[in-house]
């Protein structure tokens, strides 16, 4: 779970985000400070360096 911050438009807040990893365990949250709601564009490498990171986690590769 890739999040903003919700004072720039992010719909998932601090809350939310530990309520999903509550309901899941295997969640993972990452925020990225300064991004609103499109957090890929707002924050792109941010971004692309946590789907990275996740999918090296993941995958094991």
């Amino acid at each position: 779970l890739v999040r903003g911050d919700p004072e720039r438009g992010g719909i998932i807040g601090p809350e939310q985000a530990s309520q999903a990893v509550a309901l899941n365990p295997l969640v993972t949250v990452v925020h990225l400070p300064g991004a609103g709601h499109n957090v890929r564009r707002e924050q792109f490498d941010g971004f692309v360096s946590a789907v990275r990171s996740f999918l090296q986690t993941t995958l094991g590769q």
